[in-house]
């Protein structure tokens, strides 16, 4: 496998410091997305050097309290994905102008909750992205009308969010009375 995990555990959990000229943005910074739908972050870096050598996809589970390869994509749109990883439902691209590589995951599941990060190895240094946390809700079948409304309100509530509350952590409760027969 490429890099290993111990080497991005120790870059995480540590506080290695990393320096370098380059820098690596991911947005957005987090997604909240219902279970088997589609969604994409996106990994964009600030020297066209980063972009020509490819980008590496992990996700940190807390549940599992590890670090997970998800896959290495190159400039030529080859992908070697890791252990466990849905070909089907993992996919990296590398946008056509701009530099920036996009991390598409379709139908999502409740294990693909995390923080994904996006690395490149550059002279012997991995320089990672800020991380994308990735929540997964499941809606009751019995109210499949309800899915189009609550994509509507987390959106309203968490998009003027993003940008202002970083560093503190959102809380949404949603409840309502299902009717007794």
């Amino acid at each position: 496998k490429p890099i290993g995990g111990w080497i991005l555990w120790g870059a995480k959990c540590l506080q290695l410091p990393l320096t370098s000229v380059y820098s690596i943005f991911q947005t957005p910074p987090r997604i909240v997305a219902l279970n088997n739908s589609t969604m994409e972050m996106v990994c964009a870096m600030k020297s066209q050097q980063l972009y020509h050598l490819g980008i590496y996809w992990y996700r940190w589970s807390k549940e599992s309290q590890n670090f997970q390869y998800i896959l290495f994509s190159n400039v030529l749109k080859k992908h070697t994905l890791g252990d466990n990883i849905d070909k089907g439902r993992f996919n990296a691209n590398k946008e056509t102008f701009g530099h920036s590589y996009t991390l598409k995951i379709s139908k999502l599941q409740p294990l693909d909750a995390g923080t994904y990060y996006c690395a490149v190895s550059h002279s012997s240094e991995l320089l990672f992205g800020n991380g994308t946390e990735l929540s997964t809700w499941k809606i009751p079948v019995y109210y499949p009308s309800l899915i189009p409304v609550l994509v509507l309100l987390l959106t309203w509530i968490i998009s003027p969010l993003e940008f202002t509350a970083h560093s503190h952590a959102l809380i949404l409760f949603l409840t309502w009375h299902l009717p007794i027969s």
